[in-house]
């Protein structure tokens, strides 16, 4: 019965590829091709994760990045033991969303005395937010800061869905009488 030879099932061909890997023999180059679908594959990889992190930097600038950042910082009980900078970003977000920096200042100690009295330090970002949005009377300048952070999402995916349908609809086939 004649099988398939590989070099898997047979020893003598996998000498002989392993000898011959990217080697003259008889004046014939030999060159062992297995990885170029492999490599073929990472080089495009690589080209669509460049393309896609462009496309992300065009879409959103900077600054509103940074304020999600401040927020994420600020929101997330699961990042305050790292951040070693609070009081920066407190101030960012207070001259951002126009809050009273003296009142945030004085509530900070609070909100985080709550954390650690109510055991929510494993809380999730959207869960620690909904329950400042809650307690907004206790903590109304980090009530507003939660509301926010917890309606960017839903406007940045409105607008992008608005544009995506405009894009669709104004298209240059469809402007043009046909």
């Amino acid at each position: 019965m004649i099988g398939v030879v590989d070099a898997q099932t047979s020893p003598q061909l996998a000498g002989l590829l392993h000898m011959a890997r990217d080697q003259p023999y008889r004046d014939i180059v030999l060159t062992d091709n297995r990885d170029q679908p492999r490599d073929a594959f990472m080089r495009q990889r690589a080209a669509f994760l460049q393309a896609l992190v462009a496309e992300i930097d065009g879409r959103f600038p900077t600054d509103a990045l940074d304020a999600i950042t401040a927020l994420d910082l600020i929101l997330n009980p699961k990042k305050w033991g790292r951040e070693h900078d609070v009081q920066r970003h407190l101030t960012y977000l207070a001259e951002a969303f126009g809050l009273d920096r003296v009142l945030m200042a004085q509530e900070w100690p609070m909100v985080k005395n709550r954390l650690h009295q109510h055991n929510l330090e494993g809380t999730k970002f959207s869960e620690f937010a909904k329950n400042l949005v809650d307690e907004a009377d206790l903590y109304p300048v980090f009530g507003k800061l939660a509301e926010i952070a917890l309606l960017i999402p839903l406007n940045s995916a409105c607008a992008e869905r608005g544009f995506s349908a405009q894009n669709h609809i104004k298209s240059k086939g469809r402007a043009s009488i046909g």
